[in-house]
């Protein structure tokens, strides 16, 4: 019951922007969601009925279960009972949610006002369940309201919507559960918002996260979307809630299609055991401690950034393109191939491998795990997780622009060039300005989004390069270093400089900021070669212009080291490598 799913606030803005009811079934559905909890009426009566009824049965086409909700205020309630009562018999739903929010929009709730509502909608949906969604931090919203329906619910839905929390005073150090977490952290405030809801009710929990920018200042769709990933990445509780809900699946200030694809490659639904009042989750303990950077599931394999992490020796990131997952451990013929990978997919391999070089691995793929076998040659293992979240970051976006061959004036992919423009200031720029070099545009932008803050992020690579090679001379605590192409080896995270238009020497960059160039991302290495994924970058469909973000292959020397061609010049070595890792001449 419930599992991983969202709320709908707008049905006729979900059927406009997903082109009809039946695409937004099938966005739920991409982003592994087994419920949608539709708003069917609000104070005064049914809302949007044609919409929802759309809505619904597309839905429930897909697979997916609908639950109804609507806005109670408590100052009327035998209106609100008759709302409830109206929607249910409208729409048949597996749930009810009762929005129980007092104080907000004039609502005026009391605990016999609560009780009597409870009792009446409880009572009408027999032996179905009814949810009752209030604020996230309970303990400052009267939680005696919640307390009073607690025998009546059978599950509560915190909105914990996270914004810039918990502020310190939220996280008291005489509370060992709280006061070891950190603040301004989404994962932080939801286990902050749990552990008093579990003060509050007994009942389970279906967390409610926030997938939603504005209403707050200078909340902005990018502050949202790295929130939402802050989450994804850290949150570690999923086995003591019912439930992941998110607000919302469409409205024009929420839901974007970065957020969606991060949620859609967490793969949440498999986080959830079925669970029912009588078989409650478990009721956990907040882990303290400082944030992880491990990332949600990863987009093959099933697999977290935390089992990357801890002892995950049996992990393997994809270093190649078009890896073939074979039903048995050999290459010599086409009729064995189960599914094909590619850079950023993930593997959890067993055993020893064969004499030709083959694995037994598992991987995921559209919700489905395949096993097989996988060529070890193209097959990697984990860095920190830092590195990790900026390779993937750059797959992710190699990905968005369908690897490689989404052209920069075309459609969506001129707006996501808009998006890495507005992330630097300029929002008015987008893919079809074929006059502005993004390349650094993009690199600054999965760098910002992997959270590497020690970097100056520039619209010109020429900023960074410098900063890099300047951090090494003074031994600045920086994310990156850098180094001449012969004092050093490529490895995956590190970033390739190369001068462009004019030539630039290494110690022309130490000295200035401001010359023509271009840099890519290291995202595997193979004994003679490095691949690297870049913006701007030419693809076989160009014809020489730089228009996609796409991969190029470096040759190394036999030591291992880049050669004197290309234009390159430096090489900024990451410094989430620890020191002793570092591939140095």
């Amino acid at each position: 019951m419930h599992g991983h799913g969202t709320f709908v606030y707008r049905p006729d803005f979900a059927i406009e922007r997903f082109g009809s009811a039946t695409g937004a079934a099938d966005a739920a559905k991409a982003m592994d969601m087994s419920h949608a909890w539709l708003r069917v009426h609000n104070k005064n009566g049914a809302w949007l009925p044609d919409a929802n009824m759309a809505l619904a049965e597309a839905f429930r086409a897909a697979g997916i279960n609908v639950g109804v909700w609507g806005w109670n205020d408590g100052n009327d309630v035998d209106q609100d009972i008759a709302n409830a009562v109206a929607a249910i018999d409208r729409y048949e739903p597996y749930t009810y949610i009762a929005d129980i929010e007092n104080g907000v929009s004039d609502a005026n709730w009391t605990v016999r006002r609560a009780t009597k509502f409870a009792t009446a909608v409880k009572n009408h949906l027999g032996g179905k369940p009814l949810v009752v969604s209030s604020f996230g931090y309970i303990a400052t919203h009267e939680p005696e309201i919640m307390t009073a329906i607690d025998g009546i619910a059978d599950f509560f839905a915190p909105q914990v919507y996270w914004f810039n929390y918990p502020k310190p005073w939220m996280l008291p150090p005489d509370e060992p559960d709280l006061g070891n977490l950190p603040t301004d952290n989404a994962a932080a405030y939801a286990k902050v918002c749990l552990h008093h809801w579990r003060r509050t009710v007994t009942k389970p929990l279906v967390l409610t996260g926030q997938a939603y920018w504005g209403e707050a200042e200078n909340w902005t769709q990018r502050k949202a979307e790295n929130k939402l990933r802050e989450f994804l990445d850290e949150f570690d509780q999923y086995d003591t809630l019912a439930g992941l809900n998110w607000w919302n699946l469409a409205d024009p200030s929420a839901m974007s299609a970065r957020m969606r694809s991060r949620i859609a490659a967490a793969r949440l639904g498999d986080r959830f055991e079925a669970v029912t009042p009588e078989r409650p989750a478990r009721r956990g303990r907040s882990q303290g401690g400082t944030r992880t950077g491990s990332r949600g599931a990863a987009r093959s394999g099933g697999l977290t950034r935390r089992e990357v992490r801890g002892p995950g020796r049996d992990v393997r990131f994809v270093a190649g393109e078009g890896l073939f997952l074979r039903s048995t451990p050999n290459g010599d013929s086409d009729d064995n191939i189960i599914a094909t990978l590619h850079y950023g997919d993930v593997a959890k391999v067993s055993g020893a491998a064969t004499a030709n070089g083959y694995v037994r691995a598992k991987v995921e793929i559209d919700g489905g795990a395949l096993q097989g076998f996988l060529a070890t040659t193209y097959l990697r293992k984990p860095e920190t997780p830092e590195i990790e979240r900026l390779v993937q970051e750059a797959t992710d976006e190699w990905r968005r622009f369908a690897r490689g061959n989404g052209i920069e004036t075309v459609e969506p992919y001129s707006s996501y060039i808009n998006e890495m423009w507005a992330a630097r200031g300029r929002p008015d720029l987008t893919g079809r300005d074929t006059d502005w070099f993004w390349s650094a545009a993009f690199i600054s932008f999965i760098l910002e989004n992997a959270n590497y803050t020690k970097t100056k992020l520039s619209t010109r690579h020429s900023t960074y390069i410098h900063e890099a090679i300047q951090n090494r001379i003074t031994g600045a605590n920086r994310n990156f270093w850098g180094y001449r192409r012969r004092e050093a080896k490529p490895q995956v995270g590190d970033i390739i400089c190369q001068w462009r238009e004019r030539e630039t020497t290494f110690d022309e960059a130490e000295m200035s900021s401001d010359f023509p160039s271009h840099t890519d991302v290291v995202i595997a290495v193979r004994p003679r070669a490095c691949i690297t994924l870049g913006g701007n970058v030419a693809n076989e469909n160009s014809g020489g212009r730089g228009v996609s973000v796409d991969t190029k292959v470096w040759t190394l020397d036999e030591n291992g080291f880049l050669p004197n061609e290309r234009k390159v010049f430096a090489l900024m070595k990451n410094n989430f490598r620890p020191r002793s890792a570092q591939a140095l001449a």
